[in-house]
């Protein structure tokens, strides 16, 4: 007999990567249950906290760029505050020298993007291809046998007791270099 169930794709992680991921899978025919620890970057009536004004940028190059559109997301108009960048700056602190650089003669344009604009578009695109987007979960265990996830509530620091198992087919870690999934 064949199972007629679409395969489940369980996510741990929705900064760039696990939401693009998850928009992908999605498009591609599975369940995908995306599950990240923080809130939606979107929520700030559910306690996501307001972007400081040091707020972490990524560059984008061209070839992410390209991506990006092909997602349905182009940098410089559904972003906010997409910067483009013509040349890099970079200083050596050994020698005190400052180097501009222009790839290609100052044609080879990155856009620099705030990472929560990037993220919260991503996490939409993969909502509306969709993807489910639990926020406010991280993963606290991983049972590779039984192909089972157990996820907590909440941060660390607020040491959640509501938890949950969740059976995956396909288990993605995005979830940062101490991921349970390694």
């Amino acid at each position: 007999s064949t199972n007629s169930r679409p395969p489940t794709a369980v996510i741990a992680g929705g900064g760039p990567a696990g939401a693009l991921t998850a928009k992908v899978l999605s498009e591609r025919g599975f369940n995908v249950q995306l599950y990240e620890t923080y809130p939606h970057p979107d929520d700030s009536k559910h306690g996501a906290k307001e972007e400081s004004s040091k707020a972490y940028v990524i560059s984008v190059n061209p070839r992410g760029q390209l991506a990006l559109k092909r997602c349905g997301i182009d940098p410089l108009t559904d972003l906010d505050a997409a910067v483009v960048s013509e040349a890099v700056v970079r200083h050596n602190s050994t020698n005190g020298k400052t180097t501009v650089i222009k790839p290609d003669g100052g044609t080879h344009r990155s856009v620099l993007v705030r990472r929560r604009a990037l993220t919260a578009s991503l996490l939409r695109a993969a909502e509306k291809s969709g993807a489910e987007i639990h926020c406010g979960w991280r993963l606290k265990d991983v049972n590779f046998e039984k192909r089972e996830v157990t996820l907590v509530e909440g941060t660390e620091q607020e040491a959640g007791t509501n938890e949950k198992t969740v059976h995956y087919d396909l288990l993605v870690g995005a979830d940062g270099v101490r991921s349970q999934t390694r």
